[in-house]
């Protein structure tokens, strides 16, 4: 298929954020071509699914069921789509101009999947940064196109007949992570192009990340050994006390090497610790109890 009538759909996962998926929306609205179809899976108790209908008639709007998590809330964006490329995109990020045309130039020919990076604008406050650089340390520029091993979890492409052929399409709930896990057993390969970059913008409160990095690691390990015997289970929770050390020893490998980042990293440091922990706990509670109200939880 010729890359300028290659058809891309445009996934955005949101709940109770109508500013900054407004705000997203507006970004891609020059984006948008007859080539290109924009979903809106959200729910929301901010009239957000209101206002998408009512200020972007051109974006498909999905409702989703009250309470609904960001993995189902994503699957079910997913479900919508008809494009032979799909990719993610969280509402808290703003896409350059020629964001859109350049994941139909993707090698799609050779990966099942492509990522690009995700840059910070400003944070006012440490833990922000913090915050960040645990989502995102090893998704900064400047990083060389080539071969990856993991994706950013967002402002990433997936080529639908891999997705199909995994089983990932119509699931209950789509992680990245998991996906690309899967892609890459099934003899799938990743690719990741450094221009293809988005502007993060959210702002997050300390409580507030603190009880999502708990959540987002309940759910990691309840996902992980979903199915699987207690054998395995309880071999997972018994590193979990390693994970911590795991988790701050890469933040500090992906950011130090970047000169403009090493003094927000050491400043940063302890809340990203605070944060690790707190992911620690959750994968933890994830093996030995399930992943309970996570899927809720997260948004």
């Amino acid at each position: 298929m010729p890359a300028e009538s290659r058809v891309i759909s445009v996934v955005i996962a949101a709940r109770n954020c109508r500013a900054d998926a407004v705000a997203c929306l507006a970004s891609l609205s020059s984006e948008v071509d007859a080539h290109c179809e924009l979903v809106v899976a959200c729910t929301s108790d901010d009239s957000l699914c209101e206002v998408v209908a009512r200020d972007f008639g051109w974006a498909r709007l999905v409702r989703c069921a009250p309470g609904s998590g960001l993995g189902a809330i994503r699957a079910r964006g997913l479900a919508g789509t008809t494009g032979s490329v799909v990719v993610f995109l969280d509402p808290y990020c703003r896409v350059p101009p020629g964001w859109l045309a350049r994941w139909r130039d993707q090698p799609w020919d050779q990966f099942a999947a492509v990522g690009g990076l995700v840059e910070p604008v400003p944070r006012a406050h440490l833990a922000e940064w913090a915050a960040f650089l645990s989502e995102y340390a090893p998704h900064l520029a400047p990083m060389p196109a080539g071969e990856a091993t993991t994706l950013t979890g967002n402002n990433v492409a997936f080529k639908r007949a891999a997705l199909e052929q995994a089983g990932l399409i119509d699931t209950p709930e789509f992680w990245k992570t998991f996906a690309v896990w899967a892609l890459r057993a099934g003899g799938e390969r990743c690719w990741t192009d450094p221009r293809q970059i988005v502007r993060h913008v959210r702002a997050t409160r300390l409580g507030e990340f603190t009880r999502d990095r708990y959540w987002h690691g309940r759910s990691f390990g309840a996902t992980r050994t979903s199915g699987r015997g207690w054998a395995l289970r309880l071999a997972r929770a018994a590193s979990c006390p390693a994970v911590p050390f795991v988790l701050t020893a890469r933040l500090v490998r992906d950011v130090h090497s970047r000169r403009n980042m090493r003094r927000l990293l050491w400043q940063s440091l302890p809340f990203a610790v605070l944060f690790n922990v707190a992911w620690a706990v959750g994968e933890l509670d994830g093996y030995l109890r399930g992943s309970g109200p996570a899927s809720s939880r997260l948004a």
